[in-house]
């Protein structure tokens, strides 16, 4: 049932829609100019972000004029019907977009509404795309695609509520970036000995290696014992890569993990960003290690300031090549060295205040992800018409 004061539209009944194209990539005249060219890669690192100022890349004039580019002005709509489909933004400044896209200059529709009801519609552009190399949107079927619309008074109301959301959302990411990089400051200095703590300043720091610190051990494969239901989690590459969220189960125990034993990736794909991440066991009789992460169970050191000091450490990241799957050996992880505080309780305490600072950047990532459940939510209600304000 159509609420009432709302009714379906054509997205080509709401704005002009244009396609984006690509200049000559083999023609240097074309590229490095200044006008803003904008592929799905720029919309991707929004992150969820609504508005898009200036681009990775750009192309000349002439660049322009010898393509099926079209230069948009600022408050379009460009929406990906390629690849990431249903992905949009409004852009800020004029600008101009690769084939990958389907842009709408909105007419007798606000804008921000718009944006938000065609990000709603993912799933249903998904649906409508083709294609055997790669699901693409086309032009006709995009002019087409009918969606629900409140009256102007309406539609501004709508869009100024969940701007509010993105505001929010905004802040509290800029926030956890700054408590990030805070956080990134205090390792380096902490974990390198340039800042010290008073009371422990007349102690030593060692030179010393992972291989004389801890004991390691390789984990075995799963892939014939995962289940839905099983007890124990599979510490796996995606698990320690997700820092736990995601994860599969078994019922069969083969490398039991204990409470301060460190999980590390030892395999990856060229520039991955799983090699060499580590993860902290925080539980007895939870855990069961898979083949290509290994165990390391420190020895007479305090195992939470180790894993700081080893996680993703440059050492191993050195053995990516960049062109083949990375294999870390054992004497490999074993082989990195390490320098560190004599005193335990000196290891103890930098611990502590790393884990304050992550712990923080923990309790303010949950409240993100609970004002973006919020969000949807609301989009779900008011871009149907469910709910409706006055």
């Amino acid at each position: 049932m159509i609420p009432k004061g709302w009714e379906y539209k054509k997205i080509k009944d709401v704005g002009e829609v244009t396609s984006g194209g690509t200049p000559d990539t083999t023609n240097a005249e074309y590229w490095d100019g200044n006008i803003n060219w904008c592929t799905p890669t720029d919309i991707t690192a929004l992150n969820g972000y609504k508005f898009l100022g200036e681009t990775v890349k750009k192309i000349t004039d002439s660049g322009l004029k010898n393509s099926s580019a079209k230069l948009l002005p600022p408050n379009s709509i460009i929406v990906c019907t390629r690849a990431t489909i249903g992905k949009a933004a409004i852009n800020l400044v004029p600008m101009s977009t690769n084939q990958g896209f389907k842009n709408i200059v909105p007419k007798q529709v606000d804008p921000n509404f718009l944006y938000y009801k065609i990000v709603s519609e993912e799933l249903g552009l998904i649906k409508i795309a083709s294609g055997s190399t790669f699901l693409e949107v086309s032009k006709t079927d995009f002019d087409n695609y009918e969606i629900l619309i409140p009256s102007p008074k309406e539609q501004i109301k709508i869009a100024d509520i969940l701007s509010t959301c993105d505001e929010a959302i905004d802040k509290l990411s800029k926030l956890i970036v700054s408590k990030e990089k805070q956080k990134k400051g205090l390792m380096q200095n902490l974990l390198t000995g340039k800042v010290r703590f008073k009371e422990f300043e007349e102690d030593e720091w060692i030179e010393t290696t992972v291989g004389e610190i801890s004991k390691f051990e390789n984990g075995k494969g799963h892939e014939n014992s995962i289940t839905e239901d099983g007890r124990y989690i599979v510490v796996n590459s995606k698990f320690v890569a997700s820092e736990g969220r995601e994860f599969k189960r078994s019922n069969d125990c083969l490398v039991p993990l204990q409470e301060n034993d460190i999980v590390m990736v030892m395999s990856d794909v060229p520039n991955g960003k799983a090699l060499a991440k580590c993860f902290l066991i925080e539980k007895n009789n939870r855990y069961t290690l898979n083949q290509r992460i290994c165990r390391l169970t420190v020895q007479d050191n305090d195992a939470s300031f180790m894993y700081y000091l080893i996680n993703r450490n440059e050492f191993y990241l050195q053995f990516d090549s960049g062109v083949g799957q990375t294999n870390l050996r054992k004497d490999e992880v074993l082989a990195c060295p390490l320098f560190i505080p004599q005193n335990i309780k000196e290891q103890q305490k930098i611990a502590s205040v790393i884990n304050e600072a992550s712990f923080e950047i923990q309790l303010l990532n949950t409240e993100l992800d609970n004002l973006r459940l919020q969000k949807k939510g609301l989009m779900q209600q008011l871009l149907t018409g469910k709910i409706r304000v006055k």
